[in-house]
Formats: C-alpha cells, sequence, structure tokens
C-alpha cells in the first residue's frame, strides 16, 4: 500500500515538473518573440528590397506627391507598396544609388506610379534627389541603371559609355480614348539622369 501511495505520488510530482517545465519554456519563447519583434521592425529601411548595400545606411525617407509614406502603412492618401528595386551608380561617385519604384493606392480613385531616386552620399545618408509621377494603373515592365556590361532589355545592344549612369523605367500605359477598362497599348521607355545633383528626365520613346 505504501508502495502504491508513493508511486502516485512519484507521478504526480513529476507531471506538475513537466507543466512547470513546459510553462517555463513558453513564457521565455513568448519574451524572446516579443523582444525580436521591435527589432525586426526597426530595421525597415528599405532593404526588404532584397539589396544588401543599404546596410549600414540611415533609412529611406520615401516621398509621394511630396508627402513623407511609410510603404505597408495605410496614410491619409491610401497604401503605398514596393513594386521595384535597383542599385547602380548614377552620379559617377562610385557608390550604388537607388531608383525604387512605389504604388499608391488609393482605394477607388486609382493606383498611381512614382518613383523615388536616391544618392548615396558617402555620410551613411540616402539623398532624395527626384521624385517622379509615372502614371494611373499603367503596366509595368522593368527598372534599370545602365552601367559598364549593360545590354538593352528592348534591343539586345550593349549600352555605349555615354549611357552608363541613365536611369530607365519601361512600362505600358493607355491612350486618351482608352478606358481603364482596357489593357494599356502605349509602350513607353523614360531616361533619366542625376546633373548637379538632381533628377533630369532625358526624354520618352
Amino acid at each position: 500500500m505504501n508502495n502504491s501511495r508513493r508511486i502516485v505520488v512519484a507521478c504526480a510530482m513529476a507531471a506538475v515538473l513537466a507543466c512547470l517545465t513546459v510553462g517555463c519554456t513558453d513564457a521565455q519563447q513568448r519574451k524572446e518573440l516579443k523582444k525580436a519583434l521591435p527589432d525586426l521592425a526597426g530595421t525597415s529601411d528599405g532593404s526588404a528590397l532584397g539589396d544588401s548595400s543599404v546596410t549600414g545606411l540611415a533609412a529611406f525617407a520615401y516621398k509621394v506627391n511630396g508627402k513623407l509614406v511609410q510603404p505597408g502603412k495605410r496614410g491619409a492618401d491610401g497604401t503605398v507598396s514596393f513594386l521595384a528595386s535597383v542599385s547602380g551608380d548614377l552620379n559617377g561617385d562610385g557608390r550604388n544609388d537607388r531608383a525604387v519604384v512605389l504604388v499608391l493606392n488609393s482605394v477607388g480613385s486609382g493606383i498611381f506610379y512614382h518613383l523615388n531616386v536616391f544618392l548615396d552620399d558617402g555620410k551613411s545618408e540616402w539623398r532624395l534627389v527626384g521624385e517622379e509621377f509615372l502614371g494611373d494603373r499603367i503596366r509595368f515592365d522593368f527598372l534599370e541603371i545602365y552601367a559598364e556590361g549593360s545590354v538593352s532589355s528592348i534591343t539586345g545592344v550593349p549600352i555605349h559609355t555615354n549611357d552608363y549612369g541613365t536611369l530607365v523605367v519601361a512600362f505600358s500605359t493607355r491612350s486618351s480614348e482608352q478606358s481603364f477598362a482596357e489593357e494599356p497599348s502605349l509602350y513607353f521607355t523614360k531616361h533619366w539622369k542625376v546633373e548637379d545633383g538632381r533628377l533630369v528626365l532625358l526624354e520618352d520613346y
């Protein structure tokens, strides 16, 4: 009888100990997760676009229609999200600069595409040198910065050295006769260069 009682007590104590251990482990995991979430949120500087060149640099100050926006969060004009990003030397200083296409979904009035262009100033900061409106409900194709070894995505011809540092955006848009229910029929490429610290539109094709 005493042996049976000891076995029952031992089993009960083992069960309590197991519960306590699991509870402590769960609590520790929750504590670690809670600590990790702010750390991850604190690194939201655009590097989620997959380019490690932003490591160690200050956060981007994205703008749409001249207003600061935070991609992924709803603002007064709608929600802004990333569409495309490219890195390359835009001003010939040997540092990788950055161009980003942002999409503003205004929930009702349109889906607007915007270009933001940043220079790496060499002082651990990104400087916005241009914001350009691309269009409403366009069909985006590609975003490039020409450099040594670049080949035209359209013609397949190697890029001339004079065009190194040129930023190119290609997309389709609608003619004035088309409704938004129709597929865009006009194909455009837009070209920019950075001159004297400013983004300058060269031409539309």
